[in-house]
């Protein structure tokens, strides 16, 4: 364990000269925001808070050779993915040095804290999760304002459209009238379509990037009528009356089925506290856990089972509509 220290430290140095160097890098690049922010003020159509880019392929580092290196690896554009969907505004190398700088200092922490450092992988284990969890969290978050928003963003377009405007017009009216997530997210899109690409892969691009399942239908229904023909604005306004009653069925299940989450929270918490009282009571106790061989394999297989029947439970107590 004692051989781990050096590697710890290593990453934990890494990453505090990584995010040196990106604050050192934000700051030069001031001179460049502050130009791009006075020519998007000169944009008079497209709302001023709103960073408009191009359709194109999403870096995963400033760096090119390891933007290179990232790209070859499997389920590295997934983690981007998530990313872009959480919308943090970080590149993927900064989150996995920031993933490696968490599992690092887990890792130290029982030596310096607890004078246990045969914990240090364990503690590493859950302190590399967090910067996971906290962007999943961001994700769910979005997702759901973004879903909450999507019924009467869908309703605009489809009056707007009976008023006789364009699709685009209506996308435009969504931009400016609604706020972040939807309002930014189709303001991008409609930049990207006035820049030139086509409607059909803009469209897909913002379904890719907010990654909600409404929004996925919206964007079929729309693509499906450009090669088809029909009546856009009701199909529009039919999409945005069956999310509007999904969510609220939605709402229904979930006070249906919140007893149950709350035993699901109450077993899979129980292990824990039971263990963590007794480590502050009488902590020679898990000494036979931790330090005979044996031990250690029952600690880890107990451990496992314990993640995977949490898993089993989650399934149980997650309900899709």
């Amino acid at each position: 364990m004692d051989s781990l220290l050096p590697l710890g430290l290593f990453i934990f140095c890494l990453v505090v000269i990584e995010l040196i160097f990106s604050g050192i890098k934000n700051l030069r690049s001031g001179g460049s925001k502050s130009v791009q922010a006075r020519l998007q003020a000169l944009q008079k159509d497209r709302p001023e808070h709103i960073d408009i880019h191009i359709l194109r392929d999403r870096r995963l580092s400033p760096s090119g050779w390891l933007h290179a290196i990232l790209s070859i690896l499997p389920g590295m554009k997934n983690i981007d993915r998530l990313l872009q969907q959480a919308n943090v505004g970080m590149a993927l190398s900064t989150f996995l040095l920031l993933m490696a700088g968490s599992a690092a200092c887990g890792y130290l922490l029982p030596a310096a804290a607890l004078k246990r450092p045969e914990l240090g992988p364990v503690f590493a284990l859950l302190f590399l999760t967090i910067p996971f969890l906290y962007v999943l969290q961001k994700k769910n978050e979005r997702i759901k304002k973004f879903a909450d928003q999507l019924p009467d963003a869908l309703e605009l377009i489809g009056r707007t459209m009976r008023a006789g405007h364009a699709f685009s017009g209506g996308m435009k009216m969504v931009a400016e009238e609604f706020d972040d997530p939807i309002g930014s997210e189709f303001a991008r899109t409609l930049s990207e379509i006035n820049f030139g690409v086509g409607v059909a892969d803009a469209l897909k691009a913002m379904a890719k990037r907010v990654g909600s399942d409404d929004l996925s239908y919206f964007v079929i229904a729309v693509i499906i009528q450009r090669e088809t023909g029909g009546n856009l604005a009701e199909i529009v306004e039919a999409i945005a009356f069956i999310i509007r009653e999904r969510i609220k069925l939605m709402g229904k299940v979930r006070v249906l089925a919140a007893e149950g989450k709350v035993s699901a929270i109450v077993l899979c918490a129980l292990p824990f506290l039971i263990a963590l009282f007794g480590f502050s009571t009488n902590p020679k106790l898990f000494n036979v856990l931790t330090e005979d061989p044996a031990g250690r394999i029952m600690s880890y297989t107990a451990l496992g089972l314990m993640a995977f029947g949490i898993l089993v439970i989650r399934k149980m107590i997650k309900i899709r509509v």
